[in-house]
């Protein structure tokens, strides 16, 4: 995707603009001449082109060349100038304002609609710091390309009128500004890799922010802030030194050009001051051009440095925005239907190459049953339950619904009638009403209601002087584990699921809330079909089927009571192991 694609029009504009300004400035400096003229009242006709020109619209107008008409012209051309500077700044504002909203939506709009395996590969931070700064660099680059437009036309403008001054002059400051412009572009590569490793050294630094933010309490329980804040000054002193190094060169440069287009200036004056053919009208023309000239280049070379500095970030977005286009989930397919069963059927997958995770898997849930399932740690259980929300998909096999492959259906479609609760809670630091809500702007008060009544909060939430619209902190800090989990549950019945997954989601509790969460499970019994995954019993012992799952395979499958029957069982030995 082109970054800057659409963009010609209005930098087609500025151009314009620049010409305009450029020519109102040149011919307002220019008028000195025949000022000069008037003032000390010599021959005016035939003498220069800028008198010419000048005499040329006033003869044309019908007005005459006087001194009075000749100032307010000249007064008529530097305002003139000064409605289309203003003009062109606040085009530039009204651009980068545009592309850095245009830009942050599409960025994060894309990022959450890309897969999940790409998800996974990001790092805390990086994406806020993409977002909230980068972009805001990558925009300063239109204004830089288009304040490099307005004062290169701005500038040809004044060489123009300079030229038809006085040849010589104008061709020695233009060469000499190519000499500086060579002569510091050596400042400009160092400034560019000094501006990427600032940009690597940012990144770093945001997401090992975010990082210890997010561990701060084993942080603190482990005494091991000392080390922490080591190596965040690392980042930091990193940062310093190549932020110092850039500020040195843009300082020497900006610094420089000014005492050395005085000395230029100074050496023209000493060349011609004492020339038969020196006019001081035109000399005060020409040097006011020149300096002018001077300025469009000191100015230009400093935008031009900002615009090297800033080009790694332009291409960090170019990338980003490559990869996540290239990563976006495929929204095509059917409704959503789900009449009779989900099968798996020889099912295999891993996250890395020569690392399986499902061998080749097959079960079925029927519609409205309560399938348990159980095993070790890195059996796949979770995997199980991402590969049904279509988080990922398999290598080998298909799921179907009623026979045909989930993939078919659309994922918007799928997903609104999951209801999800994981072993981490996800919640907002917001009122328990709108974690419920989550997002959900069409939910009814009375549905909200429904939910809590139905997850078994609606007691606690009775309790609490703010009821519904208490805060409950970031992630939920000021409520109990348990609490937070009911949350949870109640937000995932909110959404009216056909099919509820539960992922571990009392691993972590005392036995009343598990108690209380256990009952709202039994209470949909027949209502939803519901996967539980598990490793308390409790949870598992009142579901319809049990699937044990070990090292990637289904190696039972069967009613809890029936598989403890059996004493040779998998089942029968994880029971007695953690009864």
């Amino acid at each position: 995707m082109n970054t800057f694609r659409g963009y010609g029009k209005k930098f087609f504009i500025v151009t314009i603009l620049g010409f305009l300004g450029g020519l109102s400035g040149a011919f307002g400096a220019g008028s000195l001449i025949p000022l000069f003229y008037l003032i000390t009242g010599q021959q005016i006709a035939g003498v220069d082109f800028v008198t010419r020109t000048i005499g040329s619209v006033f003869a044309f107008l019908h007005i005459p060349f006087t001194l009075p008409y000749l100032i307010a012209l000249m007064a008529a051309l530097f305002i003139f100038k000064g409605v289309v500077q203003f003009s062109t700044k606040y085009l530039n504002q009204k651009i980068t304002t545009d592309f850095e909203i245009d830009a942050r939506f599409d960025v994060f709009k894309n990022t959450l609609q890309s897969s999940w395996p790409y998800l996974l590969e990001h790092k805390l931070g990086f994406l806020e710091k993409l977002l909230m700064k980068e972009i805001t660099i990558v925009s300063s680059v239109i204004s830089q390309i288009s304040s490099i437009i307005f004062l290169s036309v701005n500038f040809a403008v004044y060489a123009f009128v300079a030229f038809k001054i006085s040849p010589l002059i104008t061709t020695m400051t233009a060469v000499f500004g190519a000499i500086l412009f060579l002569a510091f572009r050596p400042t400009l590569k160092r400034m560019r890799k000094l501006s990427e490793s600032i940009r690597i050294a940012e990144k770093q630094m945001a997401h090992f922010i975010n990082e210890s933010i997010v561990g701060s309490k084993i942080i603190k329980a482990s005494a091991s802030e000392p080390e922490v804040v080591a190596v965040g000054k690392i980042y930091l002193k990193q940062f310093r030194d190549d932020a110092m190094k850039i500020f040195f060169y843009r300082s020497w440069v900006s610094s420089s050009l000014e005492p050395i287009s005085f000395c230029f200036i100074a050496f023209l004056m000493f060349l011609n001051y004492r020339s038969p053919n020196f006019n001081i009208g035109a000399f005060a023309a020409i040097v006011y051009l020149i300096q002018r000239m001077f300025s469009f280049i000191q100015t230009g070379q400093v935008t031009v440095q900002d615009l090297f500095t800033n080009i790694p970030y332009v291409q960090s977005l170019i990338r980003y925005r490559k990869e996540v286009n290239s990563s976006q989930e495929l929204e095509t397919g059917g409704k959503f239907k789900f009449e009779e069963k989900i099968e798996f059927k020889d099912v295999k997958f891993s996250y890395t190459k020569g690392r399986k995770i499902l061998t080749g898997i097959n079960f079925v849930i029927n519609r409205g049953e309560m399938v348990g399932l159980i095993g070790s740690s890195g059996s796949g259980k979770t995997t199980v339950a991402d590969l049904l929300m279509q988080l990922f998909r398999p290598e080998e096999g298909e799921i179907t619904v009623d026979g045909e492959n989930i993939a078919s259906i659309k994922l918007q479609s799928w997903r609104k009638k999951i209801g999800y609760m994981p072993q981490d809670p996800f919640l907002l630091n917001d009122t328990i009403e709108n974690n419920i809500r989550f997002y959900n702007s069409g939910m009814s008060s009375d549905e909200i209601m429904i939910a809590v009544k139905t997850a078994n909060i609606y007691d606690f939430v009775e309790e609490l002087p703010e009821g519904l619209q208490t805060v409950i902190g970031e992630r939920g800090v000021k409520i109990s584990a348990g609490q937070r989990q009911r949350i949870m549950l109640a937000r995932a019945l909110a959404r009216k699921p056909k099919i509820l997954i539960l992922d571990e989601a009392t691993s972590a509790l005392d036995n009343q809330s598990d108690m209380a969460i256990q009952k709202s499970i039994d209470n949909l019994r027949g209502k939803i079909t519901i996967l539980v995954i598990a490793h308390r019993l409790s949870t598992i012992m009142s579901s319809d089927r049990l699937l044990v799952l070990e090292k990637g395979k289904i190696i039972e499958e069967g009613a809890p009571d029936k598989l403890l029957a059996d004493k040779d069982s998998h089942f029968y030995q994880i029971y007695n192991i953690l009864k």
